[in-house]
């Protein structure tokens, strides 16, 4: 085939671009065939293969030729050509003239080439096929976009393109987009950018942010699967340059609420950890600590909620278990104060004196940190700020307080829960020399929730660094409290339970040698005073009618008025008889009551109080009860003991009394006849108490008193008994020995009474009650 002339060149050209309007994929192969053939052994200006190919990227219209057809047809101006017979072009179009179909050629030719440059599209012969088909696809896409929004009805194109870089490109470039469209575009038409748009947007920044918008402006929910669907792919494609990407995670807004932000960084994260390489995260690991740092140091926990927060603290910490996983201790930071920054930009800059905790090293470091938050914030409120503070020491910490906060609730349900929190806390901010502060704090919330059982079991444990005395003076304070709240004198129950038991862990402590001397008295004196009390519940007791009397009640009253402890605990005795007729025959019992509580109240010297006058006193106290009971046998007996036990005591005088009161005792049942036999057994011992107390008893000014109803008895029975022998002065025999006579009891007692002592007896009105006779008259 001979060589073409620019005429036929022009005319063949120009029924090419005809042809592209109304031939189908078969006729324009075969024309384009034609035009290879025809052009084969020329130069040809107009039919040349970068003009066919832009013929075939600008002429071709939806509605026009299938798109499949296009890559087809590429492909087949890019081969090599084969020869064919001549091509008549005598009817191929109508011009008139040869200067109009040089001028159409050449129109054509301009319009063609100046839209497909400004698609994009310049063949460049030294290219590979392959990225010459590329890039034509991509501008025939670009082309296409100016009436298609959605990729999925361009698509064709692509059916029979099967190369690596077009999958590329259609996976990291067109199906964002397409999900873009679908799940945004549609809905938000309005807002969005167009295919057009996004194809244009040459670079990744571009690109990047027609994506990443409606991320940003929270009109689209599922963060993962847009990431997943647009941004990644788009990075993949991109070769994972991060930096646009951490520059939107940090620098910029994010609308919608505080957690929403976490949330935006954790799916991002979570997706890019597992794409790229370790060392490509630093600067993302960075940021991402300084940003949660910056704020929560400026505030942002106050304006959350507890669950909030707590939400936060999980994503955080579920966010940075992505990162390669670290455990470097922390660096020493010297603060004065939390650092104040007015940006993050400035926040993030090596004059942070906080700038090491945003090292990758020192992600485990944070993890630990929001644990710690996350177990402690329901209780002291602990947020990242304040553990900080706590952790470095800035300004001055109340731990005391933080302790009693955090133990403000414990219970019998709690307590281990609560004591593996104050470990926690101690251990992470409690030096050596302040554990004995915070276990002072420890072991009185302890003892506040009566939880007595757990305080014993951390002593044996060795858990508190507190000297035995100052347990001793912390438990003793709360003993004394229990002690006082107690309602009753049941130590099986309510608060002098609780006293009993912390008496025995004061028990406990005085095993030790580190109690001082007053401690382990006091131990004594606690132990003398359980006893009291456990003597005492099984006795009716009234002090104040209007309540029960308490153990609060008896301590009170025994160191009431001005009266010496041992008359006060003398009177208690009293009043259990007094409220108890039967009580006196329980007198060993009474008795340890009263030396109970006497070796309780005596608290200067455990040695010093009269225990025999106490016995006496308290025995003639039941001898006078037995008689108001017409107990007389109970008293006749007693007496008879007390008298020869008192007449080896050196306070014998004052129980006078207690004698002329049995010697006067006149029984209910005497108005009956029958009883003259027992009547006259009684008197009979009435006069033998009465001569015993003449015959041992030193009665000073009372003789007169005691002898005047000794000789009423022995007249009563001379006169209604004159039956009986006379009787005799029981007990007044003198004795006789090989010694000089000793002058005796009764003969001192009889010295007393003055010449006319029978008419002052005469005048005397002695009742069965003795207490209107004074002992000192």
């Amino acid at each position: 085939m001979t060589s073409l002339d620019p005429q036929q060149d022009a005319q063949l050209y120009v029924s090419t671009v005809k042809s592209f309007v109304s031939a189908n994929e078969t006729q324009l192969a075969n024309q384009i065939k034609a035009v290879q053939s025809a052009t084969l052994n020329s130069k040809p200006y107009y039919n040349t293969t970068h003009n066919l190919l832009n013929v075939l990227l600008v002429s071709t219209y939806p509605g026009t030729i299938q798109y499949s057809s296009i890559y087809n047809l590429a492909e087949l101006i890019l081969n090599e050509p084969e020869p064919t017979e001549d091509i008549s072009m005598q009817d191929s179009f109508t011009i008139p003239n040869e200067r109009s179909l040089i001028s159409t050629a050449n129109d054509l030719l301009h319009d063609i080439n100046s839209t497909a440059q400004t698609l994009g599209f310049n063949y460049n012969s030294s290219s590979s096929k392959t990225e010459t088909l590329l890039h034509l696809l991509q501008a025939k896409t670009l082309h296409l976009s100016q009436f298609h929004n959605s990729v999925e009805e361009i698509n064709d194109l692509f059916e029979n393109a099967h190369f690596d870089e077009l999958r590329q490109w259609h996976k990291g470039v067109l199906r964002p987009y397409s999900h873009y469209w679908i799940h945004y575009g549609m809905v938000y038409q309005s807002n969005c950018a167009s295919l057009r748009e996004y194809l244009l947007a040459r670079d990744l920044n571009a690109k990047f942010d027609i994506l990443i918008a409606p991320l940003s402006s929270n009109e689209i929910r599922g963060t993962e699967s847009w990431f997943k669907s647009t941004i990644l792919p788009l990075l993949e494609y991109f070769d994972f340059d991060l930096t646009i990407l951490q520059n939107w995670m940090f620098h910029e807004h994010h609308k919608g609420s505080v957690f929403r932000k976490y949330e935006l960084w954790h799916e991002t994260i979570k997706l890019i950890t597992g794409k790229v390489e370790a060392s490509n995260l630093d600067g993302i690991i960075k940021e991402y600590l300084a940003s949660i740092y910056y704020y929560a140091l400026n505030g942002e926990s106050s304006t959350l909620s507890s669950i909030e927060l707590t939400k936060i603290y999980d994503i955080v910490i579920e966010t940075l278990s992505y990162f390669q996983k670290q455990d470097f201790p922390p660096p020493t930071l010297n603060l004065k104060e939390t650092p104040h920054f007015e940006n993050f930009d400035a926040f993030l800059q090596d004059s942070n004196p906080l700038s090491p905790l945003f090292d990758s090293s020192q992600t485990h470091f944070l993890i630990q940190a929001l644990k710690i938050c996350q177990r402690l914030y329901p209780l002291n409120k602990l947020t990242l700020k304040k553990y900080l503070e706590y952790k470095f020491k800035v300004g001055t910490v109340d731990f005391q307080k933080e302790i009693a906060i955090i133990t403000s609730s414990i219970s019998s349900s709690n307590w281990e829960q609560l004591i593996r929190l104050v470990r926690i806390f101690q251990d992470e901010f409690i030096t050596a020399d302040q554990k004995s502060v915070v276990d002072s704090v420890l072991l009185e919330r302890l003892l506040a929730a009566n939880l007595y059982q757990v305080v014993d079991t951390l002593f044996d444990d060795d858990y508190f660094q507190l000297s035995d005395q100052k347990m001793y003076d912390l438990v003793v304070e709360t003993f004394w409290d229990r002690l006082n709240q107690a309602t009753n004198f049941n130590e099986s129950i309510g608060s002098l339970n609780h006293a009993k038991q912390l008496f025995k862990f004061l028990e406990k402590l005085s095993c030790s040698d580190g109690l001082n001397e007053k401690s382990h008295k006091d131990i004594i004196r606690f132990k003398h005073l359980f006893r009291a009390i456990n003597s005492i519940k099984n006795f009716k007791l009234v002090y104040d009618k209007r309540k029960p009397f308490t153990p609060k009640d008896l301590l009170q009253f025994s160191t009431d008025g001005n009266q010496g402890y041992e008359q006060k605990c003398i009177q208690l005795a009293m009043m259990i008889l007094e409220h108890n007729p039967k009580s006196y025959l329980a007198f060993d019992k009474l008795f340890r009551i009263l030396n109970d509580l006497l070796l309780y109240f005596n608290e200067d010297d455990l040695e010093q109080f009269d225990a025999n006058g106490c016995f006496n006193r308290l025995k003639s106290a039941c001898i006078e009860s037995a008689l108001i009971d017409n107990n007389f046998q109970y008293a006749y007996k007693q007496s008879m003991e007390l008298i020869d036990h008192f007449a080896k005591s050196p306070s014998i005088d004052e129980f006078w009394l207690t004698f002329y009161q049995v010697g006067k005792y006149v029984s209910p049942n005497w108005v009956d006849d029958d009883t003259e036999a027992s009547r006259l057994e009684t008197m009979i011992k009435q006069r033998e108490i009465l001569s015993q107390t003449l015959q041992k008893i030193d009665c000073d000014g009372h003789v007169k008193i005691i002898l005047n109803q000794w000789n009423r008895l022995n007249e009563k029975i001379e006169k209604d008994y004159s039956n009986i022998d006379k009787l005799k002065f029981a007990g007044f025999e003198s004795k006789s020995d090989s010694r000089e006579p000793e002058i005796s009891q009764v003969e001192l007692n009889m010295a007393r009474l003055p010449d006319k002592a029978g008419e002052k007896i005469s005048n005397l009105f002695v009742s069965g009650l003795g207490w209107a006779i004074g002992a000192n008259k």
